[in-house]
């Protein structure tokens, strides 16, 4: 008996600006995220559910959503609820939604633990992070390198593992971005320990790794040098992370977190942060200063003209 296909992941019925709007927001979630095609499975149930309700891409009514989530198994809400919240929060930035619903998005039933709020890690963490890969295996030495590049430049995991040897270039202590979130290019600078720990891996880790399947990927893994999965960084976090003492949870976006913080704390201009992250707006990257208040009130005390004058009260 021939398999069922599978369903198209958008109702066929959707006008064709609709499709168009679609096909850019995967294209955006495959590039972004490796959970984006379980991502995308989940909204298509929802986006199929959508128009045999007969309404359009653009509605969504409460009582829409709240019949969807019911028919949802508890273990799987949240997930649910994220896609939605992806797709929600897409088309309010491209103007086709009057209200941010995707703000309104946030399901949490009882008995499920919370989600794990993402915390802010010191210096002191990431170092202690950094220098637990033992270097004197070639599996060691190749994650010190990959966690220095990390932190130090501030990429994001895809951007990472998609580097080529020709985007590297150590004499002049920089990394040509390409494979960018938002599909244009930058140039990031290495710092002293990324470099050191990069020229090691290529000299020592990377020739012995290397099989006809490697091509010119940075990044090579131990399985017979393919291409080192993305989801290795977020592995081999995990496992660096039951080592340390006290515990403390780590993900690859908050090395890329820690890096900015980092930087705006020793007094980093915010739109030079920009830059190094490739946020296209200020805006993104003012996210990252929700938790360094107390730094920007102290530079604001200190530069502000109007805080310099005497002031004797009034």
């Amino acid at each position: 008996m021939p398999r069922r296909p599978p369903a198209p992941r958008f109702p066929e019925g959707w006008p064709p600006e609709a499709k168009e709007l679609y096909g850019e927001f995967a294209r955006k979630q495959l590039h972004r995220l490796c959970s984006a095609p379980s991502q995308l499975g989940l909204l298509a149930h929802f986006l199929h559910f959508q128009a045999e309700r007969g309404f359009t891409y653009r509605e969504f009514p409460t009582r829409l959503l709240d019949d969807f989530m019911e028919l949802q198994p508890r273990r799987r809400l949240r997930y649910v609820s994220g896609a939605i919240r992806s797709w929600l929060r897409f088309l309010y930035r491209r103007q086709e939604l009057l209200f941010p619903l995707y703000e309104e998005m946030i399901w949490n039933p009882k008995g499920l633990p919370p989600k794990r709020s993402r915390s802010y890690l010191s210096y002191s963490q990431v170092r202690t992070l950094l220098e637990l890969p033992d270097v004197t295996t070639l599996r060691g030495l190749r994650d010190r390198a990959l966690l220095e590049m990390a932190y130090g430049s501030g990429l994001r995991r895809g951007e990472l593992f998609a580097l080529d040897l020709q985007h590297v270039d150590l004499t002049a202590g920089q990394v040509h971005i390409e494979e960018s979130k938002n599909s244009y290019s930058r140039i990031v600078p290495l710092t002293h320990w990324a470099m050191h720990f990069l020229g090691r891996y290529l000299r020592e880790v990377r020739p012995l790794l290397a099989s006809p399947l490697s091509g010119n990927a940075l990044w090579l893994s131990t399985d017979f040098g393919r291409q080192l999965n993305p989801v290795g960084l977020g592995r081999l976090l995990d496992k660096l992370c039951l080592r340390t003492e006290p515990r403390f949870h780590c993900t690859p976006h908050q090395l890329r977190h820690a890096f900015a913080t980092h930087l705006l704390q020793a007094g980093a201009p915010l739109v030079d942060i920009q830059a190094l992250l490739g946020h296209r707006s200020i805006e993104s990257t003012a996210v990252y200063t929700r938790l360094t208040s107390h730094y920007l009130s102290r530079a604001h005390r200190q530069s502000h003209p109007r805080n310099k004058d005497g002031f004797w009260g009034c």
